[in-house]
Parts: C-alpha cells; structure tokens; sequence
C-alpha cells in the first residue's frame, strides 16, 4: 500500500539489487523517502570486502554490498525525489528525499 513516508533503515547494503528496492520504495512513499546505508568510502570498501570474504569461507552465502551513492541518488532524482537532508557518521550516510 501507499505510504506518506518510506523509511530504509540500514537495508539498502542487505540487498544485492538496489535499483529495485529504491525504485519500489519511491513507487509507494507518496511524500518522502528516508534511508541509511553506508558511506561509500575508502575503508568501508575494505571492510565490507573483508566481511565478505570471511563470509565466503563459512560457506554463507549472505552478502554486504556498497552501493554507488550517486546511482541511488540518480534513480531517486528519476523518481521525482529530491535530496533535502544528508548526515554522513563515520559508517552510516542518512539522507531524506521528498518528492518534489
């Protein structure tokens, strides 16, 4: 069902297909979009490779993926959303978009 807003709370990184998941998302949230994933930085990337690699191992196949910040904020644009806050911590970035 439609919702006034959409809230993505550390679940873009769970998920392999992101275009998908935020353009569903966009197609229900009928005010805003809010949703936290982590900072596509330098560190991160060597983390998530290592937390990864560690999970290759223990034959699990759960992944952590870090997704291009731009494509997502692109596919949101796209979308009829604009960038209207951005917090960025030393992991999580949280940005909220309303629709514009």
């Amino acid at each position: 069902p439609k919702a006034d807003i959409a809230t993505l709370d550390r679940v873009v990184c769970w998920y392999p297909d992101f275009r998908r998941l935020l353009k569903a998302a966009a197609e229900h949230s009928q005010r805003a979009l809010a949703l936290t994933y982590p900072r596509e930085i330098w560190y991160l990337w060597i983390g998530l490779k290592l937390v990864n690699f560690f999970q290759g191992l223990r034959r699990d196949p759960f992944r952590v993926f870090l997704h291009p910040v731009a494509e997502m904020d692109a596919l949101l644009k796209r979308e009829g959303f604009q960038r209207v806050t951005l917090r960025r911590l030393f992991v999580w970035e949280m940005a909220l978009y309303q629709r514009q």
